[in-house]
């Protein structure tokens, strides 16, 4: 909350007399809301408290600042948990990833598309944008358990934020909101896009078939470690720790220096840097008879 605190003081008090110095702001208030949204990650995982009153409201207002609404977020999160790696399970929270000879098979309309669909400009730059705003606004209909409260928590998250808008049209901040705060929210969604693909597109990650896979191999090889430079770990949340995130959901980020302090050889665990996740991005279909990510050929 600091960081988007700090932002929203630069903006402001830049507004009136520079809107170049106001705009600068944006990327700092970006990346406060993806610090803020590994907060309610966590709290939807009951891992940020120990109470879960605590987690559930906690994980409610952060949702009114990153605009993903916490109840349906969380249940569809909790899929992509269940089903990490498994390639009959795919299209719960995760980046589309089909196989090789799934591809094969495509028309090259549909092989176009779905390289359109991988390449990083799109699914991160676009994609980000599109799913914070866009994406997130439209209930999702999950199972029937599921289904009331994600439509809840979508609309409810909707109405609050059509009554900010409706009063920033009042006291005529809208152009604050479209200038500073609109673009933070897009770009912070681009951010976290980025570091949900490298957590697990890689090369050497892991899918399996159901009769070949399980969840603690799937966790264990089919997720990444980013090690970012402090104070850049920090400030994102150690959000690139995903290999510890996926053997025990219910370790809070600020406990994760701790976890790899005591379990030294997840120190060295299918480690990424940010120019392996760039060319990982080249890396499209995954090869079952190799089990490595591969490049789609034409």
């Amino acid at each position: 909350m600091a960081i988007i605190a700090c932002g929203y003081a630069i903006a402001i008090s830049q507004w009136s007399t520079s809107l170049l110095a106001s705009v600068a702001a944006v990327p700092l208030i970006a990346i406060g809301l993806v610090r803020l949204f590994v907060v309610q990650h966590d709290c939807g995982h009951q891992a940020f408290f120990s109470s879960r009153t605590a987690n559930l409201w906690a994980g409610r207002l952060c949702s009114a600042l990153t605009l993903f609404p916490f109840s349906q977020w969380r249940n569809n999160h909790a899929a992509h948990h269940a089903g990490v790696g498994n390639l009959e399970r795919r299209g719960a929270g995760d980046v589309k990833t089909i196989t090789r000879s799934e591809y094969a098979e495509f028309s090259s309309a549909q092989k176009l598309i779905y390289r359109m669909y991988r390449h990083p400009l799109v699914l991160v730059g676009i994609g980000g944008a599109f799913y914070t705003m866009v994406r997130n606004r439209i209930p999702r209909r999950g199972t029937s358990e599921h289904g009331r409260e994600n439509l809840t928590s979508s609309m409810s998250l909707n109405a609050f934020l059509m009554a900010v808008l409706a009063a920033a049209w009042e006291t005529d901040i809208l152009a604050f909101v479209g200038a500073i705060s609109a673009p933070a929210i897009a770009l912070g969604g681009s951010i976290g896009i980025a570091f949900f693909f490298v957590g697990h597109q890689f090369e050497s990650t892991f899918w399996a078939r159901e009769a070949d896979w399980d969840l603690t191999t799937a966790a264990l090889y089919g997720s990444s470690f980013l090690k970012l430079p402090e104070p850049l770990g920090w400030v994102f949340g150690y959000v690139g720790t995903h290999h510890i995130h996926h053997l025990n959901s219910r370790i809070p980020f600020y406990n994760f220096g701790r976890c790899l302090s005591e379990n030294e050889e997840l120190l060295d665990w299918n480690v990424v840097s940010v120019a392996d996740a760039a060319r990982a991005t080249r890396l499209t279909v995954w090869d079952e008879e190799k089990s490595r990510l591969a490049e789609a050929t034409n």
